[in-house]
């Protein structure tokens, strides 16, 4: 019988699940490839033993990903919160995006989630969703006469800002210009 680490099993597989969690992110943070061999080797488990907690490295992602996409999420939700107009708080949901994705912050979630299989992608839709619903509600706020043109224009400065992290982009200036963007638009939409 294997050795546990805590006073109950359920308590043992829930801090190696745990630890496991730990170690895929500290790995995928870093930038480097997961695999079961880093992950176990880091946590200290053979190789084999990492399948009890988890059926493959996909689903160790997942796990990653439900984790930390919470924290991305509420981190958005708060700066809406904190602006008093509508405009404000689609700006403030370009500048949040874009400082949780830029380097330095959460990038390493978005490189992650592009790897993943189909399948767990699924499961990560509903964060995109209360996203896209933030954004959405914020946009018909604003009372432009088209929010479903808006919205997509402020999704793609978002998208643009993340390209241009990836190509290299000073992510301070990045910021900015796509703030600017979005400010520009949404006062376009209003007729200033």
């Amino acid at each position: 019988m294997p050795r546990i680490a805590a006073p109950t099993l359920h308590e043992h597989r829930e801090r190696m699940l745990n630890a496991l969690i730990d170690a895929a992110a500290a790995i995928l943070r870093s930038g480097e490839a997961l695999t079961a061999g880093g992950v176990t080797g880091a946590v200290g488990i053979s190789r084999n033993s990492l399948y009890r907690y988890v059926d493959s490295v996909d689903d160790l992602k997942v796990l990653v990903l439900n984790q930390h996409l919470p924290r991305w999420t509420g981190a958005v939700a708060d700066a809406l919160a904190a602006e008093d107009s509508p405009r404000d708080q689609v700006v403030a949901y370009v500048r949040t995006n874009l400082e949780l994705g830029g380097p330095g912050g959460e990038a390493w979630l978005m490189r992650m989630a592009d790897g993943i299989a189909a399948q767990a992608r699924r499961e990560l839709a509903g964060m995109h969703e209360e996203l896209a619903r933030m954004l959405s509600s914020a946009v018909a706020a604003t009372g432009s006469p088209q929010p479903a043109l808006l919205d997509l224009i402020v999704t793609g400065i978002v998208q643009a800002g993340f390209a241009r992290f990836v190509a290299g982009d000073d992510p301070a200036e990045v910021i900015d210009g796509c703030v600017r963007a979005a400010g520009g638009v949404l006062d376009a939409q209003a007729g200033r």
